[in-house]
């Protein structure tokens, strides 16, 4: 019960985020481009950190490949600590943390056995919007997750 209020108020906080920046600024390239735009840069931290820590118990409680959940999780604690992407230096970091988190996410849903419908669909839309490719893969792993650990 507590896991799922968990995993719940990560939802919510990654919707309500996304959600304002959406209406004001419409669709970014990738969840990481909001930083750049939002008028207090540390919300984009602020939400990616509270959705990692937010998920890491439920994630890490549930199902095999433990060791995937940590490291999603650590990956996007990463992510948050490191927005700067556009930083030549920062963006090693940045983007090694996002790539593993992707990786990682992907592995636990496959080994898990979870259904990949919202992966499956944010790819095809990926392919066919290819300005915002990365803006669906990174929501579409962020939702099969959330559903897989409801």
């Amino acid at each position: 019960m507590l896991s799922s209020c968990s995993v719940i108020a990560a939802a919510v906080v990654l919707v309500l985020y996304l959600a304002m920046y959406i209406v004001r600024h419409g669709v970014p390239e990738s969840i990481s481009e909001t930083y750049y735009h939002v008028g207090r840069r540390w919300t984009f931290s602020a939400t990616l950190a509270a959705v990692g820590i937010l998920l890491f118990v439920p994630w890490v409680s549930a199902g095999q490949l433990e060791f995937c959940a940590f490291l999603a999780c650590a990956s996007v604690l990463f992510v948050a600590a490191s927005p700067q992407f556009r930083d030549s230096w920062v963006s090693r970091i940045h983007y090694g943390a996002a790539i593993v988190m992707g990786a990682a996410s992907v592995a636990w849903l496959i080994f898990n056995g979870a259904q990949l419908l919202p992966l499956a669909a944010s790819f095809l839309i990926a392919a066919i919007n290819h300005k915002r490719w990365m803006w669906w893969v990174e929501v579409g792993i962020f939702v099969n997750v959330i559903i897989a650990l409801l």
